[in-house]
């Protein structure tokens, strides 16, 4: 966690920071032991910021699905179980789950809209309590390529890794707990 004068020193928001690091992912043990530790960081990072269970969530996925090394936010989306419209038709919703919608915004250069209008848009109609928002990220090593998950309070800045800062997807920018995960 960074306090406000760690923070500053490394020119980052104050807030809590985790990195997972793993080798080889294609190992199923592996892959089950990173399954394990990326779950219970989740899960630590929602109780420190006081997710309850029984807020819903809007996952959104950024990035262009088009482009690989950009499509991981999307892709990621097609694999999540999205339970909304379960309770939107009145049903019960098993207590292991949580109200999830999602959103795959795009890119702007493929949409002409800056991705936090988008957001703001699906926030003002589907209320949810707290945004994750997955991304690919720009790596500063070739070691951490498919080796680490970075996981965040502080939110997002889409696209500024490849110095294309678009609009901060934040608490402070759109008024709800936003948990940034991305994986360079």
């Amino acid at each position: 966690e960074l306090d406000k004068d760690r923070a500053k020193i490394i020119d980052k928001k104050e807030g809590i920071y985790k990195t997972i690091y793993f080798d080889d992912v294609t190992d199923e043990n592996n892959f089950a032991k990173l399954l394990d530790v990326t779950i219970k960081a989740i899960k630590d990072l929602l109780n420190s910021i006081t997710i309850k269970d029984s807020d819903s969530v809007l996952i959104i996925g950024l990035g262009n699905r088009k482009a690989t090394p950009d499509a991981l936010g999307p892709l990621t989306i097609d694999s999540i179980k999205i339970t909304r419209q379960i309770v939107e038709l009145g049903l019960p919703l098993d207590k292991k789950y949580r109200v999830i919608s999602s959103i795959v915004p795009g890119v702007m250069g493929t949409t002409g809209i800056e991705t936090k209008e988008i957001i703001e848009g699906v926030i003002e109609k589907v209320k949810p309590s707290f945004l994750i928002v997955i991304d690919a990220l720009a790596a500063s090593s070739l070691e951490r390529i498919n080796k680490t998950i970075q996981l965040t309070d502080t939110g997002i800045h889409p696209g500024s890794g490849l110095l294309n800062n678009r609009f901060e997807i934040s608490k402070e920018t759109l008024g709800l707990p936003v948990i940034a995960i991305g994986i360079p």
